[in-house]
């Protein structure tokens, strides 16, 4: 089984939240009913706004779904937290903790896989000492009107913005927060994404860059994902917020490509492992508890002293 982490709230992120995912969910049901794709969405909701109501309560889906809620008191306990409202890689971290399937994708839910590559991930005999990348394209979609999933790529196919192309060589990092599928077990043995409590910029890249250093091969599907284009993109969003910066990201990816050394930065309770998980639905829970961010390494220490 294949499980998906999406991390997502309901503030209407770019325009049209809903419609976006509810296409996305629509689309991976009707994959499993086609190509016999076998799927479960770990749905992180970070951080819900008061009086709004919730994802889960907006959604409606005919594949398992299970929802995880980080509530407010426990995002304030994370630095950066007023400035960064979705802590999307934490958020990520805690999804492949509780994935159930042997593999797993994170991407978005305003993305919606091409049948070719539905096709391919239903099929594919997956290797372990693999990463796996798809092209991203970017087009308008007609989320008001009850479309198939192949109606829906058709018509984003006749309102194409970009086709972001992998060129045949090094590693694919365009768009790459949007696709990236190892086994869970190879998410463990990384401890998932750095959990550094700035600005997620760049923090895919280094990911790729990651596994590769471990000896991973990256494997790039011939058929992309469509993404639903939506407003307030760009790195201008994160201007006023700590963030990585492009030449700091480039040494740290250079030295782990160089030495096939990646620092370990990550705690044991990453991905909020050391939190308690009340359930209150049969397919949802509310993590609760006390938590302190741990004390990482700082990106602009030599991360590699003792590599």
């Amino acid at each position: 089984m294949l499980s998906i982490i999406w991390v997502s709230r309901n503030d209407d992120h770019g325009g049209n939240l809903i419609p976006r995912t509810q296409a996305s969910l629509n689309s991976l049901a009707e994959y499993r009913d086609t190509f016999g794709l076998d799927v479960e969405v770990v749905f992180i909701e970070w951080n819900p706004l008061p009086n709004v109501p919730k994802l889960h309560e907006l959604l409606t889906w005919d594949i398992p779904v299970r929802w995880y809620e980080v509530p407010l008191e426990i995002h304030k306990k994370i630095p950066n937290w007023k400035e960064l409202s979705l802590k999307v890689h934490i958020g990520v971290n805690l999804g492949v903790r509780q994935a159930h399937g042997e593999w797993v994708l994170t991407t978005t839910p305003d993305c919606i896989f091409s049948a070719g590559l539905a096709k391919a991930m239903a099929a594919e005999p997956y290797q372990e000492n693999c990463f796996y990348r798809a092209c991203r394209f970017d087009a308008h979609a007609d989320l008001f009107s009850n479309l198939s999933a192949v109606e829906q790529i058709a018509y984003m196919e006749a309102h194409m913005i970009k086709r972001n192309i992998w060129g045949g060589r090094g590693i694919y990092t365009k768009s790459s927060g949007d696709f990236i599928l190892i086994s869970r077990a190879q998410w463990h043995s990384l401890k998932g994404y750095v959990e550094w409590p700035f600005c997620p910029i760049w923090m895919d890249g280094y990911m790729l860059y990651a596994l590769q250093a471990t000896g991973m091969k990256q494997i790039v599907f011939p058929d992309p994902i469509y993404h639903m284009e939506h407003t307030d993109r760009g790195l201008h969003r994160y201007k006023h917020v700590v963030h990585m910066n492009w030449h700091t990201y480039k040494r740290l990816c250079a030295r782990m490509s160089e030495t096939h050394h990646v620092p370990e930065i990550n705690h044991e309770g990453w991905g909020l492992a050391n939190l308690e998980k009340r359930q209150v639905a049969e397919d949802r829970w509310i993590l609760c508890g006390a938590y302190e961010h741990p004390k990482l390494r700082h990106w602009e220490d030599d991360l590699f002293a003792k590599g």
